[in-house]
């Protein structure tokens, strides 16, 4: 008892109180996402020192604090005057996703993420300005959009865009050659350096195989590939041939036209100017198709020379050209001949005449005679 009261004392009595220090119970346990590296239940006396006890965190997790609001770990409690009962706590780790987005290009997501670890981020998309692409982010990958999977760690990645660049292809079609650069990289928006068709002799530049007509052409503001092949055609041609022999009056006379290289020919008589010398006289009509025309002179009459020259402009070629003109021929010769029995009716007309001139002449000589010998 204590106290203690003596009672019905019969005797002497000396006695001793006793006494022993305190102990304390030290008792350390570890809540979710750890566990604990020391001696968990420990016995101190008053006054004493506990022995350290270290709170570790699982794989993920990050240690807090104790559960009494001591960050200490390990943690070695001194000066013991009472019992202590605390728990480590953790907390699992969270890391942060930054995405930013390089010259050319902007980004389609959330760019600041807080991610728990093991989790997954959201996606986000890289997507490039006009005439860019996309190419990769800066830690290597190509995902786009991408989701950052099962994290483990903090993550600032840029995604990377380069100008799009486009060839220019020029190619020459038959009948010539080009001059300048006929392969050419552009970036986007850019212009091309300048290319020129050259014709081959005989030859003319019609257009591109994609319809412009300039020359030498130039592309700007380039936003696509391009191939085009410049297209050639032969230059129009006229030739003109015709017989060079007498012709009679009443024969048709027959000129030949030619041409080279025309894609369309309004050759008319109209078209075709007729030169004369003399009384000689013709009509003039056109005859045939395609390439080759003929000129024919009918109803001829007179004499003397016809030549005929053909006007410019009876044929076009596919660049555009016109036909120059082309003559005067040279000339025919044409002589009118009298019908053979015209001609006998002529020759026994002159007889008659010269015959009546001779008995004509005898009857005037025979009366003068007369006259000059009458008594």
């Amino acid at each position: 008892d204590n106290p203690r009261t003596d009672t019905v004392i019969t005797a002497d009595l000396a006695v001793e109180a006793e006494f022993a220090i305190n102990t304390y119970t030290l008792t350390y346990t570890a809540g979710d996402g750890g566990s604990l590296s020391g001696d968990t239940e420990q016995t101190v006396e008053h006054g004493s020192d506990g022995s350290p006890v270290e709170a570790v965190p699982d794989e993920g997790y990050s240690f807090v604090q104790w559960s009494d609001g001591v960050t200490d770990n390990p943690r070695t409690d001194t000066d013991i005057t009472a019992d202590l009962a605390v728990e480590a706590e953790f907390a699992i780790n969270t890391y942060t996703l930054t995405y930013t987005a390089g010259d050319g290009g902007s980004l389609l997501g959330t760019t600041e993420q807080t991610v728990e670890h093991g989790a997954d981020g959201s996606p986000v998309e890289a997507v490039p300005d006009e005439g860019y692409s996309f190419v990769q982010w800066s830690d290597g990958v190509t995902d786009n959009p991408r989701t950052d999977a099962n994290v483990t760690a903090d993550l600032a990645v840029e995604a990377e865009f380069a100008i799009n660049t486009y060839t220019l292809t020029y190619t020459a079609g038959d009948g010539g050659s080009l001059s300048g650069d006929t392969e050419q990289t552009v970036e986007h928006g850019s212009d091309g350096s300048p290319v020129e068709a050259v014709p081959n002799e005989g030859y003319s530049f019609v257009q591109w195989s994609d319809g412009v007509t300039d020359n030498p052409r130039t592309d700007t503001d380039i936003i696509a590939d391009l191939a085009v092949e410049a297209e050639f055609a032969e230059t129009i041609g006229i030739a003109l041939m015709g017989p060079d022999e007498t012709s009679t009056a009443s024969d048709p006379i027959t000129f030949e036209v030619h041409y080279t290289g025309a894609t369309s020919i309004t050759l008319s008589p109209a078209d075709v100017i007729l030169h004369t010398e003399g009384t000689a006289f013709g009509e003039v009509a056109v005859v045939g198709s395609g390439a080759q025309r003929g000129v024919v002179i009918s109803d001829v009459t007179g004499n003397g020379t016809l030549r005929i020259t053909i006007a410019a402009g009876t044929a076009v070629d596919a660049a555009g050209g016109v036909a120059p003109s082309v003559g005067p021929s040279a000339p025919v010769l044409v002589e009118e001949i009298i019908p053979v029995p015209l001609r006998w009716m002529a020759t026994l007309l002159l007889l008659l005449l010269i015959g009546a001139a001779y008995v004509f002449a005898g009857t005037w000589k025979s009366k003068s005679r007369c006259q000059c010998e009458a008594p």
